[in-house]
């Protein structure tokens, strides 16, 4: 019949290759004519993985080539940035070894900004609190319920003296405000209280007392052989 085949369509036995013939291929190579295109190409970029050393040698000194310029980009950028830090740190450094540093002034056994609160008397030539209050006046010192205009603030009212048990009068040399700010006068002692900086030194609150004296005028005077300091206290750290 015409157009048929006669005779032996396919050779006998075993064709001999000239690298051998594989033979029976991998399941997923066989597979992959079968398959979707973009499933076919995911397939077989996953097994061209493996031989790194055959067909892809050259891809893999690409990628290596890659790899090693990131690296060399990324470690470039981090001495960079390690210079940079290490620049401000001794530039900080620097600022504040040649800083001029101006430290407090050394506390008084070891007690910052410590004073000292002083209570006592003296003894003053007898005088009458008429005539007291009648020099006041004469100084410009007024009463602590004057209304008037005046150019001196001091002041002055009648109390008892609660520390002497005595009537007297209260004086007020540089006018009303916080702290110990008044004596004390009766017709023969003067009594004060003095919040002073510095350590007790008793020197120091008979010389602050003889200024308020000094400054109404000196009306009384002193008797120096008579002083008594009834109460030193320190540190004294009351904020009025």
């Amino acid at each position: 019949m015409e157009g048929s085949h006669s005779g032996l369509v396919h050779t006998l036995g075993k064709r001999a290759w000239p690298q051998g013939h594989r033979g029976f291929e991998s399941l997923p190579l066989r597979q992959l004519e079968f398959r979707k295109p973009e499933e076919a190409a995911s397939l077989s970029s996953a097994v061209n993985l493996y031989p790194f050393f055959g067909e892809n040698k050259k891809d893999l000194s690409i990628r290596q080539k890659k790899f090693f310029h990131n690296m060399n980009q990324k470690g470039f950028r981090n001495i960079l940035l390690v210079i940079i830090v290490i620049v401000f740190v001794g530039a900080g450094a620097y600022f504040v070894s040649t800083r001029q540093i101006t430290l407090p002034p050394p506390s008084i056994n070891g007690t910052p900004d410590a004073r000292t609160l002083y209570e006592g008397y003296v003894g003053i030539e007898s005088i009458s609190l008429s005539e007291i209050k009648t020099k006041l006046e004469a100084q410009g010192c007024r009463t602590n319920d004057y209304k008037g205009e005046t150019n001196n603030w001091c002041m002055y009212r009648e109390t008892e003296v609660p520390q002497l048990k005595e009537n007297g009068i209260e004086i007020y040399p540089r006018g009303p405000g916080f702290g110990p700010v008044s004596f004390y006068v009766t017709e023969n002692k003067l009594w004060a209280d003095k919040d002073i900086p510095g350590s007790p030194k008793p020197e120091k609150f008979k010389e602050e007392v003889r200024q308020d004296v000094e400054r109404i005028g000196n009306i009384v005077k002193i008797k120096e052989n008579s002083w008594k300091i009834t109460k030193t206290e320190y540190p004294w750290t009351v904020i009025y």
